[in-house]
């Protein structure tokens, strides 16, 4: 008879005998507790059947309590209170109520093993081909399987941290102070030239919603990310999203065309709310199975779009209301965008260091060469057609820097955690490269203004004013020169 009663040929799992209070779910960085309700049917009375706890990958999640234990075979009187039908021949029962604690390390799924060994039992035989009274002791398997494993799935969330909190706080308040720093900046003059001849706006737009879309496409097509086709439409669905309030950020410390960036981005964002479904519901079907339904993210994209514009709106409203704050809004605007990178490159890392885990050398190769190539095939489109060097740096900081924020969003609605999250592994990795290129240029651009410009002639500290009759300022020099 069989230690552990195994009978594959009646429908029978081994997972049957263990219930777990809830499903293995919990969350990165997070220690919780779970109960289990050992119920296992067992031959050898008396004897002790060791229990061990293991995980299929450390990465994901560990075991920190209770890895292994010992149960003891007890007989049962009436076993039908307990065993199914199909294991009426055992004789006892290993029932037990523990707890085993499991702590989440990683975002992603693995498997929590189970492995229960039978006691060895010395069977005593005689020799019968010799004149030897004395028995032999010979180890034997009583049991035709001594060794069981049993798999139980486990789910690792992310959870939002405090100091997840405090980066997204830090980082919307930053961008909403720069938006309107861009708005007492803006030069209203340029933004209706820019409409009544849309020239670059227009290359931009076509670099935007042309270019990137079929190089995001080529990308997720041709480089074999990963065998879960989710991942290969993060990368296409970045290649459609909207440029990023960030360039403008760079745009400005780049001396760029600021009011041509902040209408591109302006734009390509309203304009995202058409051509991101265009994209994604034709050749973005081509990544994704017929069981899963895209959710396109209106209402966070309808967030991104006020975000943009109402500070920015407050800002020229300052402008030509309230002179003075408008002037000191300026001086301050170039220190706060260095703080706000700063805050990016810090505590955006800090607080999404365990990404790095997840990325793969090929994932990080989509990432780079994304923004990269968008920067060059832009910035070549924008010389080709004899642009400003000027709008030539602000067309392709436009076409590299996405928003790639709404992709993000967009996996997470799309599919079910934790593979939602993990599908958003290609937008967080084009997210974290696309700014070291422009960071980089920037810091030595601004070391050779300060080395080889300094004897330049600067402005004032404030811009000249003059009064009329009524008492009124008026700015006879522009604000956009600050």
């Amino acid at each position: 008879m069989s230690g552990i009663q195994n009978n594959a040929g009646a429908n029978f799992t081994l997972n049957n005998y263990f219930s777990f209070a809830e499903p293995l779910m919990l969350f990165m960085f997070v220690t919780r507790q779970f109960s289990v309700n050992v119920s296992f049917p067992c031959s050898h009375i008396g004897q002790e059947y060791s229990l061990t706890f293991s995980s299929q990958s450390d990465d994901v999640f560990t075991i920190q309590s209770n890895k292994s234990m010992t149960f003891t075979c007890i007989e049962v009187d009436a076993q039908a209170d307990y065993l199914s039908t199909s294991d009426s021949s055992a004789d006892g029962i290993l029932k037990e109520n523990i707890d085993i604690s499991l702590k989440g390390n990683l975002l992603g799924l693995s498997r929590l093993l189970v492995e229960i060994m039978e006691p060895d039992l010395t069977v005593k035989f005689y020799d019968v081909t010799s004149r030897k009274t004395e028995p032999l002791d010979i180890t034997l398997p009583v049991a035709r399987n001594k060794r069981h494993e049993i798999w139980f799935p486990v789910t690792v969330l992310r959870n939002i941290r405090t100091v997840d909190k405090i980066f997204m706080y830090l980082i919307t308040v930053f961008l909403i102070l720069i938006t309107m720093g861009f708005g007492c900046q803006l030069d209203l003059g340029i933004v209706k030239e820019c409409l009544k001849k849309p020239v670059a706006p227009g290359i931009g737009f076509g670099c935007q919603y042309l270019v990137m879309p079929l190089l995001g496409f080529a990308i997720a097509k041709f480089l074999p990310v990963d065998i879960d086709r989710s991942v290969a439409l993060g990368i296409f669905v970045c290649g459609t999203c909207p440029g990023g309030g960030i360039s403008n950020i760079y745009t400005y410390l780049l001396d760029g065309d600021v009011s041509l960036s902040i209408t591109m981005t302006f734009v390509s964002t309203v304009t995202s709310l058409g051509m991101m479904p265009l994209w994604i519901y034709t050749l973005g079907r081509l990544f994704v199975d017929d069981d899963y339904n895209i959710t396109i993210p209106y209402i966070n994209m309808i967030q991104i779009i006020a975000l943009i514009t109402v500070p920015l709106f407050i800002g020229i409203f300052i402008k030509y209301k309230f002179i003075k704050i408008a002037v000191t809004i300026l001086k301050l605007l170039k220190p706060v965008t260095v703080i706000c990178i700063l805050v990016f490159l810090t505590v955006g890392l800090y607080s999404n260091w365990y990404i790095f885990k997840l990325f793969r050398p090929l994932h990080i190769l989509a990432g780079c060469l994304l923004p990269y190539l968008g920067y060059i095939i832009g910035g070549a489109i924008a010389a080709i057609l004899k642009q400003p060097f000027a709008r030539v740096k602000t067309i392709a900081l436009e076409t590299g820097m996405q928003n790639v924020g709404v992709a993000y969003l967009l996996m997470i609605s799309s599919f079910p955690p934790p593979h939602g999250d993990l599908s958003s592994v290609a937008p967080m990795a084009s997210a974290l490269m696309t700014p070291f290129p422009p960071f980089l240029v920037t810091i030595v651009y601004l070391i050779y203004k300060k080395c080889f410009k300094k004897y330049e002639p600067v402005l004032e500290d404030e811009p000249e004013v003059k009064v009329n009759a009524n008492g009124d300022q008026q700015v006879l020099e522009q604000l956009s020169s600050v």
